[in-house]
C-alpha cells in the first residue's frame, strides 16, 4: 500500500489517499485538532463501492 498526502498546511487539513495496489486510490480525508493535552486525530472511513458490511467493520474496529 502506498499513501498520498495534501501538501502541509496551517489548518490541520490532511487529507490522504491509500493505492490499495491494483490501480485504484482510496479517498481518506483527516483532520488534527488541537486539544489540551496536545492533539486528536479524526479519519473519516467511506464505505467502499462492493465492499461488504463485515469487510467494512474491519476497518473501523
Amino acid at each position: 500500500m502506498k499513501l498520498r498526502f495534501t501538501p502541509h498546511n496551517p489548518f490541520g487539513v490532511m487529507v490522504h489517499w491509500i493505492d490499495n495496489g491494483f490501480g485504484k486510490e482510496i479517498y481518506m480525508p483527516m483532520r488534527v485538532v488541537v486539544n489540551e493535552q496536545g492533539a486528536e486525530i479524526i479519519i473519516v472511513v467511506y464505505l467502499q463501492t462492493l465492499m461488504s458490511d463485515e469487510k467494512f467493520s474491519q476497518y473501523i474496529e
